[in-house]
């Protein structure tokens, strides 16, 4: 019985169990009209095993209070700590996909900025286009008043080709008969 009284879970105790305790202690204090440690010491007078008795009623007792108040807190405490785990790990999870999209992101940016490039440097190019095509035209509208030149000297070309032969022939003769031959190589 003293090993059962010394190893008692008071988790296990009752409601009902702990009042009629608490009446018994009330009913004692009231007939004896003692508390606390005169209570104590009258029991002591009376018989030692039931002071002992008494003393572990009226610990008992006590814990039994303070467990009532301790374990709706302990398990306060175990719902918050499993909500906090949960919190956590939603916590990991958030973080892990904010990673992600991070590093997404990330990559996007890097190719935004290739593209960024690629588009400053066709714009560049367009631009140089666009001004060598103007220059372009602007040469062939100077050109066009030239057409008119040249195919007016293609003629004249034309009418001097005809001509060549006898030019030539002409300017052969010429040369011969005032060059230093005399008559005969003439």
């Amino acid at each position: 019985m003293l090993q059962n009284l010394k190893e008692y879970d008071i988790s296990k105790a009752k409601s009902d169990q702990a009042a009629r305790c608490k009446a018994l202690l009330k009913a004692l204090r009231n007939e004896t009209k003692l508390d606390g440690e005169e209570l104590q010491k009258f029991m002591e007078t009376k018989s030692k095993a039931a002071a002992g008795l008494y003393k572990w009623a009226t610990s008992t007792d006590a814990c039994f209070d303070i467990f009532q108040n301790v374990e709706p807190k302990r398990k306060k405490a175990e719902q918050m700590a499993e909500q906090l785990d949960r919190a956590q790990k939603d916590l990991a999870a958030t973080e892990a996909a904010l990673k992600e999209l991070n590093d997404n992101l990330a990559i996007l940016n890097a190719e935004k900025k290739i593209k960024s490039d690629e588009l400053q440097e066709l714009e560049d190019q367009s631009n140089m286009m666009t001004r060598k095509l103007n220059a372009a035209s602007k040469l062939i509208s100077g050109l066009g008043s030239e057409q008119t030149r040249w195919s007016g000297d293609m003629e004249r070309i034309q009418l001097d080709k005809v001509k060549l032969v006898g030019d030539c022939l002409l300017a052969s003769s010429f040369l011969s008969y005032s060059g230093p031959f005399n008559f005969i190589l003439r």
